[in-house]
């Protein structure tokens, strides 16, 4: 599993255990009828956490069934306009691990300093407002966003900003390493993600 694909792993997954726990804090404190409701998003984790576990080729697609393909979200040339350097035509992420449906655009020379990737991606355990915002507010040291979408944050462990837009709900991060000429500055690099975060959300 390459490190693109590693961390939009460690999203999915810390997304799907927010999920379980916020669900059962709602089922603990609530009424009967809460409860019930409580259990309702509880089985709805299980499967989302099932299809991050799976790990099979086939797990992104029949996620993305009937969705937002990531690749129709943003244009190589309004990557380049925000990123710079040469940016390569975005194409589906073919790793065999991968769990979200997710777009890939290579970037070499950018003014982060270096090469490196975009990447846009439906993270399969949050494809709801009310998932979504379990695992925002669950986060380390989520930055809250106002104006991208209904709501949206960004996380300089990832380097990626997440928002919701009714019930889609799309992460849009910066894969850089740091060296090989990358100077990869902290607010640099989330000013660049927010900007094309925002152009993604006025586009849905």
């Amino acid at each position: 599993m390459n490190r693109a694909a590693a961390i939009r792993a460690t999203i999915t997954g810390a997304a799907a255990l927010l999920l379980v726990a916020g669900c059962t804090a709602c089922s603990s404190s609530s009424s009967t009828t809460s409860a019930g409701s409580g259990a309702g998003a509880g089985s709805s984790a299980s499967a989302s956490a099932s299809a991050a576990d799976s790990g099979g080729p086939s797990a992104a697609p029949a996620a993305a069934s009937g969705s937002t393909d990531p690749c129709t979200l943003a244009t190589t040339t309004e990557i380049q306009a925000i990123f710079g350097g040469t940016v390569a035509t975005g194409a589906p992420d073919t790793d065999p691990s991968q769990v979200n449906p997710t777009c890939v655009w290579p970037v070499t020379g950018s003014n982060l300093g270096g090469s490196g990737q975009v990447d846009i991606f439906l993270p399969t355990a949050m494809q709801d407002a009310t998932k979504f915002g379990y695992a925002k507010d669950g986060t380390p040291g989520a930055i809250d966003l106002p104006g991208i979408g209904d709501s949206a944050f960004y996380s300089a462990q990832t380097d990626a900003v997440t928002f919701a837009s009714g019930d889609t709900v799309v992460t849009v991060q910066s894969v850089f390493i740091r060296g090989d000429g990358n100077t990869l500055d902290p607010a640099t690099t989330q000013q660049q993600v927010t900007a094309l975060a925002t152009k993604v959300a006025a586009g849905l």
